[in-house]
């Protein structure tokens, strides 16, 4: 990532969004946002996980920090709240706690995704492969498909959700949520004055697929 490619946003009410790439996976970019308000600062989606994602998301934030406002750093963090989940926007929690405690939020139906990884991993990897057998799918083909399903998966570990966010406004008082399933059972967009942050509810180039 290039300390060029961070982009700030402000609002109708004078709150500021902040927003950098990183490189989720090989062929995978992801969006990270930082909102502040002069008196909180909330962290929306950590990325991936992997070790290249993890260190492009600190970069961020280091150049938040000198492009910026010192403040804007992942100790300084108030709140964390997470749009939907699938690894490419959840899995870098646990890197992310590392550097701070600030209160984790996610939509009621995703909780588990982060909270209880290991088991909600399990039960999605037997219904996916069992589609899978149920379409046709050759076992050869079926256990290369598992592979990489199965793959990203394996860098992550549960992180407790310390609230949980439903449609309206966020426990916070930050933001007003909508709920918006479909490419994810718990997708969020998130209203910020003026702006709405949609995650991936809009996608140029892809279908809601199998969360």
């Amino acid at each position: 990532m290039s300390t060029n490619s961070i982009q700030k946003f402000t609002t109708a009410a004078g709150r500021r969004i902040y927003t950098f790439p990183v490189q989720a996976f090989t062929s995978l970019v992801a969006n990270i946002y930082v909102i502040d308000d002069g008196q909180r600062l909330t962290l929306i989606d950590t990325g991936s996980g992997l070790p290249e994602c993890n260190q492009q998301l600190q970069a961020g934030f280091a150049a938040l920090q000198e492009q910026h406002d010192p403040r804007l750093s992942l100790a300084n963090l108030d709140s964390i709240i997470i749009t939907h989940g699938h690894i490419d926007h959840f899995g870098g929690l646990p890197f992310v706690r590392q550097f701070t405690d600030a209160p984790v939020g996610v939509h009621v139906l995703d909780r588990r995704v982060l909270s209880n990884h290991q088991e909600r991993q399990v039960v999605a990897a037997r219904r996916l492969e069992n589609f899978l057998e149920m379409a046709g799918v050759p076992a050869k083909h079926r256990e290369n498909l598992m592979s990489v399903y199965l793959w990203a998966k394996g860098f992550y570990h549960s992180v407790p959700v310390d609230f949980l966010i439903e449609e309206g406004p966020t426990p916070t008082g930050d933001f007003h949520a909508y709920h918006v399933p479909g490419h994810c059972p718990g997708q969020l967009c998130l209203q910020v004055d003026d702006i709405l942050l949609t995650a991936d509810h809009v996608l140029a180039r892809i279908t809601p697929h199998q969360a």
